[in-house]
């Protein structure tokens, strides 16, 4: 995955995995890594990731559905 980037982090796993879905539907691949301890479900993040040179798209794709979504955005833009 040297060419995927991350977009998005969130310790609220069903946003990340929503934001997905939304990317899918718009032909943008994305994966999604579970940064959470396996012990301890509240600790941690998921991260998403796309396509580095899909990076703007799918930022685009999301602010363009943001009213869509009940939760605040906050990219992480590396």
């Amino acid at each position: 995955m040297n060419d995927w980037i991350v977009i998005y982090k969130s310790s609220e796993v069903y946003q990340v995995e929503l934001l997905k879905q939304l990317l899918h539907q718009a032909n943008i691949p994305a994966v999604i890594v579970n940064k959470s301890d396996s012990a301890y479900r509240m600790l941690g993040q998921a991260w998403l990731y796309v396509p580095q040179q899909l990076q703007q798209e799918a930022i685009k794709t999301i602010k363009t559905n943001a009213s869509t979504l009940h939760f605040d955005l906050q990219f992480s833009l590396n």
